[in-house]
């Protein structure tokens, strides 16, 4: 899978629509190529469930910081948000994040959340396929 493609499609499709609901956002430029090991429609119920989260729970009055790193075996693309104050979680069943992070293993890679001080952090690192673009 042609890595840097799919997910800058990804991220600019989501992206223009948070920027249209007036979040502050900027879709990372993959300056490189890279080919990951993972099934497209797993990419694109992750990406979904990742960007509804944004719109239910982050801050649109604080910026969204994404940013991706390019490493020997993995990419990481970090997403970073205040959180709101108090965020209404009467639609949520609790299976967001459960279910980001069993697609992303699914491709053998991981999803990672934090939350401190008001911020939330999502790591999603997809492995690299291998012989292809790996160092």
């Amino acid at each position: 899978m042609d890595g840097a493609a799919l997910l800058g499609q990804l991220l600019s499709e989501q992206c223009d629509d948070l920027r249209r609901e007036g979040f502050q956002i900027q879709s990372p430029v993959f300056d490189r190529d890279f080919d990951l090991y993972l099934r497209t429609e797993d990419a694109v119920r992750v990406f979904d469930n990742l960007f509804s989260n944004l719109r239910k729970y982050a801050d649109a009055a604080a910026p969204v910081l994404i940013s991706w790193q390019d490493g020997p075996e993995t990419v990481t693309l970090r997403v970073e948000n205040q959180a709101k104050a108090a965020p209404d979680q009467g639609d949520s069943h609790g299976l967001g994040v459960p279910t980001m992070k069993e697609l992303m293993e699914r491709s053998g890679g991981t999803l990672e959340t934090s939350r401190e001080d008001g911020v939330y952090r999502s790591a999603l690192i997809f492995r690299k396929r291998r012989g292809c673009g790996a160092v």
